[in-house]
């Protein structure tokens, strides 16, 4: 609703007057109640100094608020981000299942892969560890982009299918006759002079050279983190869902050309409360050294900044009676725009809830008094320290009264004392650090039980704490149970929140179908179908465990599915889910790598007899008894036949070798005997010759000497050679002068 529609109802001075009273008690609720907190939690975060320094002492900063913020931050982050399962919208009846998960993939796919979901989260719990609440804003964008095509030779119906098409404005059109069209075309025939009414006169075919712009406009839901200085809210809001507030503001710095982008039209020298705005002394501490943006004071009418708020309000616009939720819209008190919405597009996370209390305590709350308290110790200590190493002196003269006052470290002190005898005394300063040590090990510990972040957390060797096994346990699993609890209060308080108003957004704005890559598939998801949704799940983890905790977790659940799948109560779905948890604790986030999702639809069978699967089983179990009978009886016979074949092979062998050495030995004993004869019948004829020829008496004794020679160099016998088992394996041929030759057997 405009300024025009509502001013004869209520006059812009009531609405003006209503959002400044609403605005000043917010203001000061937050300048006076949470602007001190949150300014000193940053300076501390920082470790910047507190005010409490002193010249020539020592100045150290302990950095307590730093450790227990950022070491608390990634186990909270762990349990949102470790996978893309933001939330999950429960079904509200068995044909719902499908729609409720696709629905739950595609809010996901827009947090995770449309807002960065992984930076948007960091920058909330940020916020909420340290500003008591952390603050998001979910809106609906339209991205307008303007682009300039040309095109050529476009025919008319060419020229006509473009410039339909939505957001297609012509800049330039140059028209000829199309010669190509003409030449190609078939020419109609010319009518009769004499009844030239019998046919129409063919127009001639034109070709178009055009120069578009094309204005595409596409809706998109955006999520934005705000700084806590940014945001107002009424002062007696009793609960922790921003939802229930009376009075919501947003107030940020925009140019006048931003603000006339919007569609707000509006004058170069229009009033707004910019010069208060810069004033804010958060907003100067956030940016350490704050300067004012360029074009706070300029001449340039168009960049000039003014402060642009955008109010949520109950409020009754309409005179009846009964107040509406309406959104406003303003620079200083002139009101660009007010209409009815549906809800406040804020999400709120608390960190430490307070009961009946908007704002909680912030985790930085109650660790800035022990960094106060471990500041000043370690300062004492390393004064103690320098002390020691740099003692005072006393040298003898009157006592300096600036002297005992300003206490340098080195520093003399000059006294009046016999004592001295005129020489430099120095003092003999004592150590604190004993004493000092256990005071600081006892801050750890409070700071440690008050956040439940502990150094065991950290990684740290907590010695002085508990050495043995089960108390370092113990102490995990309490510290781990705080960051459980405030991970479900993150849930609870905002990110439920967030989904749902998320899933109201988009289904209201979205005006077309459109496809997405979802589990890897591409789907088609049309929004103004979506169901509205008021049950939902947040997922934060499978508990605050490891990753190999969870890993372990899904293999436990695993094999109880694998027992119970006979029963009817796991299916190839649940199964499916426990492996895809499994794969995406591991780190991995596409599970389609490694197993394929049951097609939906598709049901297992139905599970058989328990008493037919026992006899299954029991026939299986004989058959692979017998079938082991059968191979051990089949190796026994294998081995048997081989040792029976051995055993043939080494007899055959032995009766060849027999064969062999008796055959040799024949031999032998064949030579021997022909040998005599012929020595025999040698001797006889030589006798014989000797008496008939008696001088050839000489030589035949010379023949019959070499027959002798030759006879001793025959085989006269043979000795066999046998193995340790009495096997023959050769034989020794020996010759008739003695001499032996061995003979080996194969």
């Amino acid at each position: 609703m405009n300024d025009n529609n509502y001013a004869e109802k209520k006059s812009s001075d009531d609405i003006t007057s209503y959002l400044r009273a609403e605005e000043d008690s917010a203001r000061e609720y937050q300048q006076q109640e949470l602007q001190p907190d949150r300014e000193r939690n940053l300076n501390y975060l920082l470790g910047r100094k507190n005010g409490t320094e002193e010249e020539n002492r020592s100045q150290v900063i302990s950095t307590d608020v730093w450790d227990a913020v950022n070491g608390m931050l990634p186990s909270l982050l762990k349990p949102f981000t470790s996978t893309d399962d933001y939330c999950q919208f429960q079904p509200v009846a068995a044909e719902d299942e499908q729609a409720a998960e696709q629905e739950t993939d595609y809010l996901n796919f827009v947090v995770s892969q449309k807002n960065n979901g992984y930076m948007l989260f960091y920058n909330w719990f940020m916020d909420a560890l340290m500003n008591k609440y952390g603050i998001v804003e979910y809106l609906w964008e339209e991205n307008n982009t303007t682009s300039v095509e040309k095109y050529t030779g476009l025919t008319d119906e060419e020229l006509a299918m473009l410039v339909q098409n939505e957001g297609v404005d012509i800049e330039e059109q140059t028209s000829y006759p199309d010669e190509f069209t003409m030449r190609t075309q078939p020419q109609q025939q010319q009518p009769d002079p004499a009844n030239p009414q019998q046919m129409p006169p063919q127009e001639t075919p034109m070709a178009h050279d055009v120069t578009v712009r094309v204005r595409k406009s596409k809706g998109e839901a955006k999520i934005y983190n705000i700084p806590p200085e940014e945001f107002l809210y009424n002062s007696d809001l009793a609960t922790q869902n921003i939802k229930d507030a009376t009075f919501v503001q947003r107030e940020v710095y925009k140019s006048i050309s931003d603000i006339r982008e919007m569609g707000f039209n509006i004058p170069d020298d229009i009033d707004d409360d910019a010069e208060d705005f810069t004033t804010f002394s958060e907003r100067q501490n956030r940016h350490d050294s704050y300067r004012q943006r360029p074009g706070v004071h300029t001449d340039d009418a168009a960049g000039k900044m003014v402060l642009f708020k955008v109010s949520h309000c109950l409020y009754d616009l309409n005179s009846d009676g009964i107040t509406e939720l309406v959104r406003i819209t303003r620079v200083g008190d002139n009101i660009l725009e007010i209409e009815e919405v549906e809800e406040i597009p804020y999400s709120i996370i608390h960190c430490h809830v307070m009961p009946h209390k908007f704002a909680g305590v912030a985790s930085a709350d109650v660790v800035a008094p022990i960094q106060d308290l471990k500041t000043s110790l370690w300062r004492q200590a390393l004064d103690n320290v320098y002390s020691i190493n740099s003692n005072r002196v006393f040298v003898s003269n009157k006592v300096d009264l600036d002297d005992m006052l300003s206490n340098p470290l080195g520093g003399i002190v000059r006294v009046d004392s016999d004592t001295a005898h005129g020489h430099a005394m120095p003092a003999a300063p004592t150590s604190i650090l004993s004493a000092l040590q256990p005071m600081i090990e006892y801050a750890d510990s409070v700071k440690e039980n008050r956040t439940g972040f502990t150094r065991y957390s950290s990684g740290m060797d907590a010695n002085s704490l508990n050495k043995t096994a089960t108390g370092v346990s113990k102490i995990m699993e309490a510290a781990a149970q705080r960051m459980e609890l405030m991970a479900r209060t993150f849930a609870e308080t905002g990110v439920k929140d967030l989904m749902l108003g998320l899933h109201g957004l988009i289904k209201r704005n979205s005006v077309k179908e459109e496809v997405f890559r979802l589990r890897n598939k591409w789907i088609n998801v049309d929004p103004r179908q979506w169901r509205t949704r008021t049950d939902m799940a947040v997922s934060v983890g499978l508990g605050t465990g490891d990753r190999q905790q969870q890993i372990q977790q899904m293999q436990m659940l695993g094999m109880a599915q694998e027992k119970v799948v006979s029963l009817g109560l796991a299916d190839r779905k649940t199964m499916y889910n426990t492996l895809r948890r499994g794969v995406e604790a591991m780190g991995y986030k596409d599970v389609s790598q490694f197993f394929i999702e049951p097609e939906d639809g598709k049901m297992p069978p139905p599970p058989p007899d328990p008493k037919t699967v026992q006899a299954q089983e029991e026939l299986k179990l004989k058959k692979a008894e017998a079938q082991t009978d059968m191979e051990l009886d089949k190796m026994k016979l294998q081995h048997q036949m081989a040792m029976e074949n051995a055993k043939v092979q080494a007899a055959i062998r032995t009766e060849e070798a027999k064969t062999a050495v008796q055959l040799e030995k024949l031999k032998v004993d064949a030579d021997v005997q022909r040998e005599k004869e012929v020595y025999r019948r040698g001797t006889e004829l030589a006798k014989i010759d000797a008496v008939d020829n008696p001088p050839h008496s000489a030589v035949i004794g010379a023949i019959s000497q070499l027959a002798q020679q030759v006879a001793g160099m025959k085989p006269v016998g043979l000795k066999q050679i046998k193995d340790e088992s009495g096997r023959l394996i050769g034989a020794i041929r020996v010759a008739a002068d003695g001499t032996e030759t061995e003979i080996t057997i194969d």
